[in-house]
């Protein structure tokens, strides 16, 4: 009976099993020289133990052919994860970088395809490396709506960011694209990069609709107050997307770039800023708002947050669990309204209000300089939003959302349907394959008579072809003349004499 085997080695193909018994060490080492496993036991047993080693092959090959036919789905681990190489097995080193799960084919992010197309060139999917890649892409043009999502999130650490940016400053257009174009958040703290990419017509038309009807309601204000308010209010302006500089942790700044913000003239940072999101998850959005609060030291004092609890071209089959829409309002770092729905699930409106106040978008440092009865003057000023005007505002977002989706979906099923045609190539518009090309156009004869010689065939020197046009007949002609037009007139007599007394 075979002893158990003393060591295991992976082998990459079956070993021949058929050892010699007058020359067992020479073949030992050959197959050990080839990468097989031989195991033996007193009673030359190689046989057997070659069979439960390649056996045991078999297993592994079958369960790492079962995980590479699974999509995967890449976990990062935080940051600040560290390992020691004296004291890290390669197993934890890998999973302090990231571990690889099965998982759904995209992730809430989307940027599994990412990855994967990574993967397939044999590079590291590195968080680093992906954001180069969205940057360049989004730089060039070449990020096509809706595969993309809006959010993608990245874990970078402040030296890494400092990496980032010294291999854009590589590429001018990159640096500044990344820079100046792109809205993107970054938090120190926890080492997030967030890229804002290709917005969908609900988020844009919402956040436009938001801030046009804000704005309006303080240009009533505006209008309809005493002087001392006016002044006030005529200084309140929309700042878009544009970025704010936060305080981070260890002297390290954060960047934001809100859906919208109010300043007021005189500060960098704004008193009211909102966001809009779509998920289910509203503890992103309360930690944003306390970044925001903490991260600016109290400046940013009143944040909304708009959370529509679903994509609108989800599977119908979910539909109806998603049409739920709720808002936060934050004050400081008091919670005024926590989840409040303003749509039901069944995408009616819910009773209540937003209620804003002018104070909302004024700085304390404003408030405090001013007098008493100015500050209760403008705490009694407010801006409602009615529930039912917001699902409004909603539902024209969704249309316009609706009509994106039916469009994608028409030129999915259009290209669909001429997968197994050849395609065709248009020409260019005013542009005719029988006619000479562009150069020969612009030295062709002012007579505006086509040539209708054919071009002789060239030949060999000395040829007896009575076609054939030596170089030394071609003569002089005007710079406007083209060489086809030489080529093709034939040579005179007075050439021939020429060339012959030559």
């Amino acid at each position: 009976m075979a002893k158990p085997a003393t060591r295991d080695h992976l082998v990459p193909f079956p070993p021949r099993c058929t050892p010699d018994d007058d020359d067992d060490n020479s073949n030992n080492n050959a197959n050990e020289d080839a990468g097989l496993l031989v195991k033996h036991d007193d009673n030359g047993g190689d046989e057997a133990g070659c069979r439960v080693g390649y056996g045991q092959q078999q297993q592994q090959q079958q369960q790492q052919q079962q995980q590479q036919q699974q999509p995967v789905q890449i976990h990062h681990a935080k940051p600040n994860a560290t390992c020691s190489r004296s004291q890290t097995s390669p197993t934890q080193a890998t999973s302090a970088v990231g571990s690889i799960t099965p998982g759904p084919k995209t992730n809430s992010s989307g940027l599994s395809p990412l990855r994967a197309q990574a993967s397939a060139r044999g590079e590291q999917a590195g968080d680093l490396e992906l954001v180069l890649l969205l940057v360049t892409r989004s730089q060039q043009g070449a990020l096509l709506p809706p595969e993309p999502a809006y959010w993608h999130e990245f874990h970078l650490a402040p030296p890494e960011l400092s990496e980032l940016r010294q291999r854009l400053k590589h590429n001018r257009l990159l640096l500044d694209h990344f820079e100046n174009d792109l809205c993107w958040d970054y938090s120190s703290e926890g080492g997030v990069l967030v890229l804002r990419l290709m917005a969908s017509p609900l988020h844009e038309t919402l956040q436009e609709a938001l801030s046009y009807h804000i704005q309006k309601e303080i240009d009533c204000i505006l209008t309809r107050a005493g002087r001392d308010v006016s002044e006030l209010v005529a200084k309140i302006r929309s700042c878009g997307h544009s970025r704010i500089v936060l305080d981070g942790i260890h002297g390290h700044e954060d960047r934001k770039c809100p859906d919208f913000q109010l300043r007021f003239q005189g500060f960098t940072r704004p008193p009211f800023v909102a966001e809009i999101a779509y998920s289910q998850r509203t503890k992103p959005l309360s930690k944003l708002a306390k970044q925001y609060h903490v991260g600016s030291n109290g400046e940013i004092k009143t944040i909304l947050t708009l959370n529509i609890q679903y994509p609108r071209h989800q599977d119908p089959a979910t539909a109806d669990a998603g049409h739920r829409a709720v808002y936060c309002l934050y004050r400081g770092t008091e919670q005024v309204n926590k989840n409040t729905p303003f749509r039901n699930t069944d995408g009616s409106p819910a009773p209540g209000t937003l209620r804003l106040t002018l104070a909302d978008f004024i700085p304390d440092q404003v408030l405090q300089n001013a007098s008493e009865k100015l500050r209760d003057r403008i705490g009694t000023i407010c801006l409602d939003f009615t529930h039912e005007h917001l699902c409004e505002l909603l539902q024209r977002a969704e249309v316009l959302q609706d009509d994106e989706v039916r469009a994608r979906d028409s030129r999915r099923e259009h290209k669909r349907s001429e997968a197994g045609q050849l395609p065709t190539r248009r020409k260019p518009l005013g542009w005719d394959s029988g006619t000479d090309s562009c150069d020969d156009a612009e030295g062709s004869d002012t007579s505006g008579k086509e040539e209708t010689t054919p071009r002789p065939k060239r030949q060999h020197k000395g040829s007896d072809d009575p076609q054939y046009l030596p170089s030394s007949s071609v003569k002089a002609t005007p710079a406007l003349s083209s060489r086809r037009d030489l080529r093709s007139k034939p040579a005179s007599d007075d050439d021939d004499d020429d060339e012959a007394g030559i």
